[in-house]
């Protein structure tokens, strides 16, 4: 539960950025219907490395702030 407001401060601040980043990106053409697929496949993938890594962080944090249990 302690780490629950960072974990959601987090959350907020890269969902701003990555609405921001697209937004942006479609507004500049970077993103059109031929490329899409393959956009979307590279933000899929770098919010799983970066949600796994978020996870394994906290984890480890809790389990160390839990007394090793």
């Amino acid at each position: 539960m302690a780490l629950l407001p960072i974990i959601s401060a987090v959350s907020g601040n890269v969902g701003l950025q990555a609405s921001t980043l697209t937004t942006r990106a479609v507004s500049h053409g970077q993103v059109r219907i031929d490329n899409f697929r393959g956009w979307l496949k590279k933000e899929i993938t770098a919010a799983a490395y970066l949600g796994a890594a978020m996870g394994l962080l906290s984890a480890g944090i809790s389990f160390f702030m839990g007394g090793w249990n």
